[in-house]
């Protein structure tokens, strides 16, 4: 056959087409298949000619070819293009993208063309790109994360889905830059309109978790993150994710309050320990020497006198034990529990529970000076701190005159409470002991016996309470603590 008659014979043309050519029967049967439609399919003729199509068709694309197809080709209308699985020989489905022609003549349809197309590979190519943008949206919804991007020329803000859900606005609304910060809240806000500067200007990235109100007035923690696209060394998109992250971060701050928690009733337990070793030890001796008094006394009168102060001790350390057993069942909680204390009524407790070193010493403790009459303080605290004070200025006192402690609550000039203990003792050389007064197992005095805790303890006391305590002393003259009980209380 000559070139020329190739190119004009129809039977050649029709079986050398890239396209499946099928004509059928007004019932849709096959008369004729042409060999590409063999070829892809992989059914010879005799297994096509003469079968119903409808047979080859995924049962849930028949009503469609139908009514898109094959009806509209029986009216006497070309039909759309339609898409549908089509069952090869090897019994796995093709993709067909098909258009059904009438026949006519004479005005009356007598049969219909079909030109298919095998699109498998399309549309496999759509199903992968739909089920990893689906699977991309399923994991940003789960994880809270959208993405943003900004073009410079000409500026637009392009939001995914996941971003206005973080918003809570509208899909419908346009990003905005300006609006767009104005869902950070306070300092955050200008923490990140500086970066985001940074990054439009010289593309230097940053990853921020920060404060955010969305349009509903709901606040959250978000990880805002923001990278830059240059082009000839010049910022020509900035692009970036934005996640919620307000359970993480919520669960950090319960982490770090408990760390906190934890921290505080450790140095709380400690302190405890340290009262109990330190605060029972006065009244305990007092009652050991006072029993060795009475033993030794012949004097009826004088052996009652000892029963007195049997009995004071007695009621002082049993006052004591119920202090420390009630602090014990509140260990448990967050603060140390705090109640109005008269401070008329300290200083008489204290005075009852070391009334044998008052009155072994001559010393006299007094209250000097009240410009304010109780304070809300926990009284494990303050006890120990009074305790401490006065016991350390009768064993500190000097050998030339009887002890002389004067305790005054007074305020200053900002109006806040300051409790102010002196004595006319020994003394401290401040500028040989001054840095190391508050430090563990430190004395000042060589022919003096002690532990070197009381004043360590009294300033953790004080500090664990808020507060701050201050010295002033003279060798030979006297000390003042200043101490002030709430500066840093809010």
């Amino acid at each position: 056959m000559s070139f020329n008659k190739v190119l004009t014979d129809p039977a050649y043309i029709l079986n050398n087409n890239n396209e499946m050519i099928a004509s059928h029967d007004t019932d849709g049967k096959y008369l004729f298949v042409n060999d590409t439609f063999l070829k892809i399919t992989g059914y010879t003729k005799e297994e096509l000619i003469g079968k119903n199509p409808y047979d080859f068709f995924h049962p849930d694309d028949k009503e469609l070819i139908k009514k898109e197809g094959h009806l509209p080709a029986i009216g006497g209308k070309d039909s759309t293009l339609v898409e549908f699985r089509f069952i090869a020989k090897n019994q796995e489905y093709l993709w067909l993208q098909t258009q059904t022609q009438p026949i006519n003549k004479n005005g009356e349809v007598i049969g219909l063309i079909t030109s298919s197309r095998d699109v498998s590979s399309v549309i496999d190519l759509a199903t992968t790109a739909e089920v990893s943008n689906m699977l991309f949206d399923q994991s940003s919804q789960m994880a809270v994360l959208g993405a943003w991007e900004v073009n410079v020329d000409p500026f637009k803000i392009n939001w995914s889905k996941t971003v206005y859900d973080i918003h809570e606005v509208d899909y419908s609304v346009e990003p905005g830059l300006v609006k767009a910060l104005d869902f950070f809240v306070g300092d955050d806000r200008t923490k990140v309109e500086k970066h985001f500067e940074e990054l439009m200007n010289s593309g230097t990235p940053y990853d921020l978790e920060v404060r955010f109100k969305t349009a509903k007035g709901n606040l959250k923690w978000v990880r805002s993150i923001g990278k830059a696209q240059l082009r000839n060394g010049k910022v020509w998109k900035v692009y970036g994710v934005l996640q919620d992250v307000t359970n993480a971060v919520e669960d950090k701050i319960k982490l770090k309050e408990l760390a906190q928690f934890l921290t505080r009733q450790k140095q709380q337990m400690e302190q405890f320990n340290q009262i109990v070793s330190h605060n029972l030890r006065s009244p305990i001796a007092n009652l050991g020497v006072l029993l060795n008094y009475y033993d030794e006394s012949e004097d009826e009168e004088e052996r009652a006198q000892y029963i007195k102060f049997l009995k004071q001790s007695s009621d002082s350390l049993q006052d004591l034990l119920n202090d420390l057993v009630d602090t014990v069942k509140v260990l448990n909680d967050k603060e140390i529990p705090q109640e109005p204390i008269s401070i008329e009524t300290l200083i008489t407790k204290v005075k009852r529970i070391l009334a044998l070193e008052i009155s072994n010493a001559g010393a006299t403790v007094s209250l000097d000076k009240v410009e304010w009459e109780s304070i809300d303080y926990a009284p494990i605290y303050l006890e120990s701190i009074m305790m401490n004070l006065v016991s350390n200025a009768i064993k500190y006192r000097s050998e030339d005159r009887a002890p002389e402690i004067k305790i005054s609550a007074i305020l200053n000039e900002e109006g806040e409470k300051i409790l102010k203990v002196s004595d006319n003792g020994m003394g401290i050389n401040m500028k040989r002991h001054g840095e190391k007064l508050f430090k563990l197992h430190t004395t000042f005095a060589r022919n003096k016996s002690g532990k070197g805790l009381g004043l360590f303890m009294t300033k953790q006391q004080i500090e664990a309470m808020g507060g701050e305590v201050e010295v002033d002393s003279e060798l030979g003259v006297g000390t003042t603590f200043h101490i002030n009980l709430v500066k840093y209380r809010v």
